[in-house]
């Protein structure tokens, strides 16, 4: 009932939600130029009733367990030698905080449930085994740069990108992550949390695991 348009306040929030999700496409659309991962499910549910069946843990109580439920905002595929690779990521509009500690203490299990999801079932999704090859968050942002002296428009497009950088974990394999972003030969990614040297290795900060870490 045109409530957005009521007042001066609901017009503005709409006009700033507007920017946020015409940034938010037009980010995703450069992680598509510059990436060969493809979406193959998007909000995908599991759970009894949902596209995939839920997530089963057994506690220490060998009779019981517990039936996990819930939705994945997104799941793409991409082919590398042959081998299917998968990566999930999911949009947050808040905080996108991804620390190893978090993980290590329970505090932040999210992205590896989905993923377990994902490895688990499989075979329902694609009929194939897949290879885990990243988790990520993707904030839904229109963040604002700053600067002491005017700058060109291209350089503040790319240091928007820098800001709105998914943060999770990448397979270690620099193939893989020109998959992701084919414009990275060496230095910092644009688009996913690594950095690459020339001879193919990574800097120290990359956030990189190998297929058995995951």
């Amino acid at each position: 009932n045109e409530i957005l348009m009521s007042t001066s306040r609901y017009r503005y929030l709409s006009g700033k939600l507007k920017k946020t999700v015409e940034r938010a496409v037009l980010t995703l659309r450069e992680h598509a130029k510059r990436g060969s991962f493809r979406p193959i499910g998007l909000e995908l549910t599991f759970g009894d009733g949902g596209s995939l069946p839920p997530l089963v843990v057994e506690l220490t109580d060998e009779t019981a367990y517990i039936k996990l439920r819930g939705r994945i905002d997104r799941v793409d595929k991409a082919v590398y030698n042959d081998k299917i690779y998968l990566r999930v990521i999911d949009y947050k509009s808040g905080m996108d905080r991804f620390e190893l500690e978090d993980i290590y203490y329970g505090l932040n299990l999210q992205l590896l449930v989905y993923l377990e999801v994902v490895l688990q079932y499989a075979h329902l999704l694609l009929g194939e085994k897949i290879i885990p090859g990243g988790i990520f968050h993707f904030k839904i942002d229109n963040p604002i740069i700053t600067s002491p002296v005017p700058i060109e428009q291209r350089k503040i497009e790319k240091e928007i990108l820098k800001k709105l950088r998914m943060k999770g974990l990448v397979m270690a394999d620099p193939q893989l992550v020109k998959l992701m972003d084919n414009e990275v030969s060496s230095g910092y990614s644009d688009l996913i949390p690594v950095a690459i040297r020339r001879d193919g290795s990574f800097y120290k900060n990359s956030s990189i695991a190998t297929e058995e870490q995951f």
